[in-house]
């Protein structure tokens, strides 16, 4: 008898397993249609970080310049 394997994110259908099969089962189970996604918004996750850590960075470096800037004002007087 055959039992039917559903995703646990979105529940759509992802085959039919033996009572064997499903017993050796452990944890959530998800379809690629979900497994895709998950990837996808990972990639998308690292992108924007990067992207905002880049703007960071140059914020910091702006900074840097203008401190410099100030502390030889300050030097030189």
């Amino acid at each position: 008898m055959a039992l039917k394997l559903f995703c646990s994110k979105c529940h759509e259908l992802i085959k039919e397993v033996t009572p064997d099969e499903a017993g050796r089962l452990s944890g959530d189970v998800i379809c690629k249609t979900c497994e895709e996604f998950v990837y996808k918004m990972r990639d998308e996750f690292i992108a924007v970080s990067k992207r905002e850590q880049q703007k960071v960075a140059v914020a910091a470096n702006k900074s840097m310049v203008v401190l410099e800037e100030l502390m030889r004002k300050v030097l030189d007087d």
